[in-house]
């Protein structure tokens, strides 16, 4: 071979995306076995993507689960899989703020309290699943629809359990944890964007209104990850994503370590914070060489 093919060859090589799928899709979590024993854990959009692994992580480190979703087929689907006396699904549409009351005397009966809530549930398009390319094709319905999903219902929830900790469980220890996205750091003009803007204020806000309570908020922003919401599979092989400094997509997994975390006891002094996990996809976005 000659020389200058041998060198081409090898910066191809330099160039190409080192992926280590063994590390990335991970299913042990050392030193955080047994750490939610006893504790029950609320996990909203739970039956896919960040959701679902966010699920399986809590699972396997001994919480008690109840994750939400809208689908009764995929609820039961994802039961069956688990098949375990610690997890449950739960039939819920967390934008119906009218119905968060009822949901929540229904979660009193079975569980008596919820130790950690992990405010996952999101969308990015309206209820046809089509989305506005541009700000001038915005409607009321797809601004409704996703700002009532990922903000209101979020900031809804999060009143109605911190509420009752302070009121019920004074003394015990609550671990918040909302699921933002690097588009919240955006400049936006997209319902999906502002939405996240809104996640990134209440999880500052409620992280310094809460903390003299013992309810510790924070929240996660991921950046492109592989789940369908992304138009990938959660389970792609291929991870490439060349324009970001990772050079690959995130996935469910390596988010959901995260929020187990923040959720844990090792977590405890972090307050308000909003951890971008984006592969460096954010510096991309400010510039610089």
């Amino acid at each position: 071979m000659g020389l200058k093919k041998t060198v081409q060859k090898t910066l191809d090589y330099v160039k190409k995306p080192i992926i280590r799928t063994e590390y990335v899709r991970t299913s042990a979590y050392p030193g955080l076995e047994g750490m939610f024993e006893g504790r029950n854990i609320l996990v909203t959009g739970g039956t896919r993507g960040i959701g679902l692994a966010a699920a399986k992580a809590f699972h396997a480190c001994g919480g008690t689960v109840i994750v939400t979703g809208r689908s009764p087929e995929r609820l039961c689907e994802i039961k069956a899989s688990f098949d375990s006396d610690r997890f449950f699904a739960m039939e819920w549409d967390i934008s119906d703020i009218c119905g968060q009351e009822k949901k929540l005397k229904e979660l009193d009966r079975t569980f008596g309290n919820i130790d950690v809530l992990v405010n996952n549930a999101g969308v990015n398009r309206n209820e046809h699943g089509e989305t506005a390319a541009s700000w001038d094709e915005v409607s009321e319905m797809e601004w409704d629809h996703i700002v009532n999903t990922n903000l209101k219902a979020t900031y809804f929830l999060i009143q109605k359990f911190a509420k009752k900790w302070v009121e019920v469980f004074p003394d015990k220890e609550k671990h918040i944890v909302n699921v933002a996205s690097s588009s919240g750091f955006e400049p936006a003009v997209l319902p999906y964007g502002i939405s996240k803007w809104g996640i990134v204020a209440i999880t500052e806000g409620f992280g310094r209104k809460l903390a003299p309570f013992g309810i510790t908020v924070n929240g996660v922003a991921p950046g492109p990850t592989s789940t369908t919401m992304a138009s990938k599979r959660d389970d792609a092989e291929d991870l490439s994503y060349p324009g970001i400094p990772r050079q690959r997509y995130g996935t469910p997994e390596e988010i959901a370590n995260i929020l187990l975390f923040l959720a844990s006891d090792y977590g405890k002094s972090i307050v308000g914070e909003v951890v971008r996990a984006d592969g460096g996809f954010s510096l991309t976005v400010t510039g610089g060489q």
